[in-house]
């Protein structure tokens, strides 16, 4: 039975560092998916394995997961974690050093016993830490309980170094402040509960009142008899305190982790434009401050839809959304992987180039491509301004000068379209974009407007009665 024991021992221990490697490979890629596999493994270790071994592989985990955190920028939570995981692996050494475990591997008992003693009075260290930031009002009182604490473990180890017979007055000192720190923690932590003002608090309040009444009965049994076996029943309270803690911290970190995933979705929204999918204003403007800090030449195409107000008043807005989506896809499309395409505004667009003043041309004429061929295949005019600049054209090559450049010249652009339309109507007695309707694969022609120079019609009105005519 003793050799089954210590041959479980070591193969608890072996599968252990097995399953360590395997974790610590994985976290390589993905620290998080290896701090995941960590914790499983420690879950399993916990249902499977012996006490020590496993709660020594448990704080680890939490630790290796609180490093992966940090790593991550997850907010401050990382730090309670820490905590968790130091208290869970202090424990884990006190369980082997104080059940004689630590003897199949070395002899010496005066070792074990200071490697216990000193993980004993460590314990209340980082759970303090941990209680800060369940119970951060009351900051002032746990660090003054941990003045107290890392002073008794520094007259601990005076005691040992020089040999002092003072080991049952620290003990009993030790014992005392354990109380008085519970006493002090249950009460402001059931008050904290009681006004509602933290909610998390009650699996920690419910860990604390097992460790509470576990640490008093095993207090109780080492001076009513040392000889009865004291270290199984706190033991058990630090197992249940442990589970009821990570428990906790796993409830901290999936909310975590959901305010991280929705502030991850605010920001995408932030920069992007809800109805095209392109960057938007916000998008634009990050953009060209990184590119002051560039020295590459840069240029930037202006887009104004033509006729979107006339379409949504008469077509309606979901074809006026149409109409945006569509030059948007065509931007895309032109700008390929070569370009940033971004909605600026209700019908303006910009796309942002690198490079050459080639590339720049060869993309202007693209977007002019895609716009003619969208305009063939539509049921309404799909038409825009287009204006271009090149910053190494400037002299002062700053993205608010390109920019203003280039929204002048899309300007221009638009007043030479007008120009050329209201020549259409003075030509044929409607512009040109009347054009055929395919409906039922049947080709109807619109009914042409004829007007007088005295009575030619605003364009506003031209586009009314075109509009009833494809109603009909």
């Amino acid at each position: 039975t003793v050799h089954w024991s210590r041959m479980s021992r070591f193969g608890t221990a072996a599968l252990a560092a097995a399953a360590l490697a395997v974790c610590l490979t994985a976290g390589r890629r993905s620290p998080r998916a290896g701090a995941a596999m960590l914790a499983a493994a420690s879950a399993v270790f916990y249902l499977l394995g012996p006490g020590g071994w496993t709660v020594v592989l448990g704080g680890i985990a939490c630790l290796l997961a609180a490093y992966c955190m940090q790593r991550q920028h997850f907010g401050n939570l990382y730090g309670s974690v820490y905590s968790l995981g130091a208290y869970i692996l202090l424990a884990g050494v006190w369980v082997l050093t104080d059940s004689k475990i630590l003897l199949l591997v070395s002899q010496k008992a005066g070792l074990a016993g200071l490697i216990s003693y000193l993980s004993f009075y460590a314990l209340h260290l980082p759970l303090l830490q941990f209680t800060i930031g369940v119970l951060p009002e009351k900051r002032r009182m746990l660090e003054i309980l941990q003045a107290f604490y890392s002073g008794l473990l520094l007259l601990l180890m005076a005691n040992f170094i020089f040999s002092l017979p003072y080991l049952n007055v620290l003990v009993m000192a030790e014992h005392l402040l354990m109380t008085v720190t519970i006493a002090l923690i249950l009460y402001h932590g059931f008050r904290e509960m009681r006004h509602g003002k933290n909610k998390a608090l009650g699996r920690v309040m419910a860990g604390y009142v097992l460790f509470a009444v576990c640490s008093i009965l095993a207090i109780t049994i080492y001076y009513l008899d040392s000889s009865l076996p004291y270290s199984p029943v706190y033991m058990l309270g630090i197992f249940g305190f442990i589970l009821l803690l990570a428990e906790t911290a796993g409830q901290r970190v999936l909310e975590q982790i959901n305010e991280n995933a929705n502030m991850a979705v605010y920001a995408k929204l932030a920069y992007r434009d809800v109805l095209t999918g392109l960057g938007n204003r916000a998008a634009f403007v990050r953009e060209t401050q990184e590119t002051k800090q560039s020295a590459a030449p840069f240029g930037y195409i202006m887009v104004d839809v033509n006729d979107l107000k006339k379409v949504n008043d008469t077509l309606g807005h979901p074809k006026g959304d149409a109409l945006i989506n569509r030059v948007a896809q065509c931007l895309q499309r032109a700008a390929a992987e070569k370009g940033n395409c971004y909605r600026i505004g209700g019908d303006e667009f910009v796309v942002s180039l690198n490079g050459s003043r080639e590339a720049l041309l060869a993309c202007a004429d693209r977007i002019r491509e895609e716009i003619a061929a969208a305009d063939a295949g539509s049921e309404f005019p799909v038409s825009a301004a287009l204006g271009l600049a090149w910053s190494e054209d400037q002299p002062d090559p700053i993205p608010a000068q390109v920019f203003r450049q280039a929204d002048d010249a899309m300007y221009a652009d638009k007043k030479r379209m007008k120009a050329s339309r209201e020549a259409e109507i003075e030509r044929h007695g409607h512009p040109i974009c009347y054009k055929r309707v395919h409906q039922s694969k049947k080709v109807y022609n619109r009914k042409k407007i004829k007007a007088t120079d005295k009575e030619l019609p605003s364009f506003f009105v031209l586009f009314t009665q075109s509009a009833s005519i494809l109603r009909l």
